[in-house]
């Protein structure tokens, strides 16, 4: 399956891989007016892959910034960075599935958690020829398909392992609203103690349960304040309930920790660049210029 918008263009990958890998993304030709995006946590994993070799920079606040090449692979995160925009005008990227991570990269997931590597200290010398190739790729339908073969090839060599079945119920039951449940209530549920359901849980998705939960209420919260009931007029208070926070103030404080932002700054900085989705646009805002965001 392919979706096309006017920078943006993503496609389903074919079984088996699309069981480890969600979807292949392209952008091409995004040129927005201001000059950074932040990137807020998403609780996913994912390889960008710069078309024209461009180095990429990630501004991460108090931690100063980094410079990485090639492709890069970046690890679940608790907390913004931000990038140029001048630097994701040609990019591929792929998303890859909760828990899925170490049958693409070959490592556990929690290896790289809080973290961004460059790809080629993983691969080897294969990731720098995957960058060479597809940046002399003569289309857009050629990358996406040297991309797959690629992926295909790498999910072979590193035997494609599965998550552990407790990790795969877990994120069902997440993913159905058990983002309220405490951990301990639901290693219960699957058969593990606390302790190794944590740890099965980091090893396989990329950081602890309990962080992963925050991380889907957190994006509710963003979904609601950029398409959803903020829009339609409904307080934070209700929304803080509505997304599972405890209230308002815990609402408050989860946006500073992960998005260094208050809520009204968050409703403030929706994504501006329609060319390309809200559901893909929606865990990057833009920061304008005569802006300076907190964080």
């Amino acid at each position: 399956m392919r979706s096309r918008h006017t920078c943006y263009t993503s496609i389903t990958p074919p079984p088996p891989l699309s069981h480890i890998v969600a979807s292949c993304w392209a952008y091409q030709g995004y040129a927005p007016a201001h000059a950074k995006d932040r990137v807020l946590p998403s609780g996913t994993i994912e390889i960008i892959i710069p078309l024209r070799r461009q180095p990429l920079v990630v501004h991460e606040g108090d931690r100063g910034s980094r410079q990485l090449r090639g492709a890069v692979v970046t690890g679940i995160q608790s907390r913004f960075f931000d990038i140029d925009t001048a630097q994701q005008r040609d990019l591929l990227g792929v998303h890859v599935r909760a828990g899925c991570a170490s049958g693409l990269l070959g490592i556990p997931a929690d290896a790289i958690e809080e973290d961004h590597v460059e790809l080629s200290a993983l691969w080897g010398p294969a990731a720098d020829a995957l960058v060479d190739s597809l940046a002399s790729a003569a289309s857009l339908a050629d990358a996406f398909t040297l991309l797959l073969e690629a992926l295909t090839l790498q999910v072979r060599t590193t035997g494609g392992a599965a998550r552990h079945p407790a990790v795969e119920g877990a994120l069902t039951r997440l993913a159905e609203g058990g983002c309220e449940t405490p951990v301990v209530e639901l290693a219960a549920e699957l058969g593990l103690s606390h302790r190794r359901f944590v740890e099965l849980f980091r090893r396989d998705v990329g950081t602890t349960p309990k962080r992963f939960a925050r991380l889907r209420r957190f994006q509710a919260v963003v979904r609601a304040a950029q398409e959803g009931p903020l829009t339609r007029g409904l307080p934070w208070s209700s929304i803080a309930q509505q997304t599972g926070h405890f209230d308002q103030s815990h609402l408050v404080h989860e946006l500073r920790a992960f998005a260094g932002m208050t809520p009204g700054r968050l409703a403030s900085l929706r994504p501006t660049h329609r060319e390309v989705p809200l559901e893909e646009r929606g865990q990057i805002l833009p920061i304008p210029d005569d802006v300076r965001v907190p964080g």
